[in-house]
């Protein structure tokens, strides 16, 4: 009985129920991953070896890589040895590489009918790893391990316009519906169409040290770490950049909100966007931005039109080649020829597509598939 003089049912527990009964513990998930034995575990072994004093180094050894390029090198690497093994060569210390493993690799690699893009990483990652284990020479030239050495060669002519315009997709209208979702990102949407920026060099630019009046300084998340300036002309330009400091708390600030690292933000500026229908299954990538930034840029310096916008036929070769000189520069790109990637060649006269992109994703506010 209680205190009130009413009976009490007792409260029966089964064993092991009461309040500090522990609860049975969950096992944990099995390991799924599969372990490497013997050889290739020696050799994946002495690879980490070498890349635990080499990863972060340019091939130069005068500046440190980024990220993406160390997970490229140790990707690829482990995967060359994973072949070799398979293979049945089964090279036990990375510092054996020898011309055999090379001309099995180039034959592997070869036969999946690989890219040029994808066998010229390979290929320059391998170069690399050589030079770290004594061996600066042992690549060479890439084109004398591949049976069909055009295979090797990488084909930068543009057929048609890349841009968002040359797609018929309106670039403002797509701003508006990504400042909906995160005006940060919409940001530097606009920054990529107004200075040609890559989608990193965006995120990473510092608007309160970048902007020196005349030129934007780009200096941070270049590609090969190369800086470059970029010339302000416009009202427009200046109006983007004051923009961005306001969204910059400290003069030494970058474009990235605090609660972010630069990996977390990078997956979430490509989440908005695929949200957004910017993505490659609708027909339309935010680098369509630094084709228009070329296309325009070279109409601007040439007095005509782009040859994949239909112009360049009758335009003399002087004029279109300081236009590409300047187009290039400012792109941060050393080469010349790489704009004919953007803007074509004089002797191919381009035109829109529009079949690539549906209307549906890249102007109206429809979800993505």
């Amino acid at each position: 009985m209680n205190d009130t003089g009413k009976a009490v049912n007792p409260v029966i527990r089964p064993p092991g129920t009461g309040s500090r009964a522990r609860k049975p513990s969950v096992p944990a998930a099995p390991d799924r991953r599969v372990p490497y034995h013997g050889k290739l575990a020696r050799a994946l072994a002495s690879l980490n070896r070498v890349l635990a004093g080499h990863l972060a180094c340019a091939a130069n050894r005068k500046k440190v890589v980024g990220h993406a390029t160390r997970a490229d090198r140790r990707s690829v690497l482990s995967q060359c040895l994973r072949d070799l093994h398979a293979a049945g060569y089964h090279i036990e210390d990375v510092r054996h590489l020898a011309t055999r493993h090379l001309q099995v690799l180039a034959g592997l690699w070869e036969t999946r009918g690989y890219s040029a893009s994808t066998l010229q990483k390979r290929f320059s990652i391998l170069n690399t790893f050589c030079g770290w284990i004594g061996k600066p020479d042992l690549v060479g030239d890439p084109r004398h391990w591949l049976a069909d050495p055009g295979r090797f060669a990488r084909h930068y002519v543009a057929r048609y316009d890349h841009s968002w315009v040359g797609q018929g997709v309106d670039p403002e209208a797509v701003f508006q519906r990504v400042a909906a979702r995160d005006p940060v990102v919409a940001l530097q949407l606009r920054l990529q169409a107004a200075f040609g920026l890559r989608a990193q060099e965006a995120m990473l630019l510092r608007p309160h040290q970048a902007d020196r009046g005349a030129v934007l300084e780009v200096n941070w998340g270049t590609k090969g770490g190369r800086p470059r300036q970029v010339p302000i002309r416009t009202e427009a330009q200046r109006q983007l950049l004051a923009a961005a400091r306001t969204l910059a708390p400290q003069p030494h600030s970058a474009l990235i909100p605090e609660a972010y690292r630069l990996r977390s933000w990078i997956q979430h500026y490509y989440y908005v966007l695929r949200s957004c229908g910017i993505h490659r299954r609708a027909g339309l990538v935010g680098h369509g931005l630094r084709h228009g930034y070329a296309n325009d840029r070279y109409e601007e310096l040439a007095g005509q039109p782009s040859p994949v916008r239909g112009g360049g036929a009758n335009l003399d070769r002087t004029i279109d080649r300081a236009a590409r000189l300047q187009v290039s520069g400012e792109l941060g790109h050393a080469r010349e020829r790489i704009t004919t990637a953007y803007s074509g060649t004089a002797g191919r006269r381009g035109s829109a597509r529009t079949d690539r992109v549906r209307p549906s994703d890249a102007t109206t506010g429809a979800e993505p598939d």
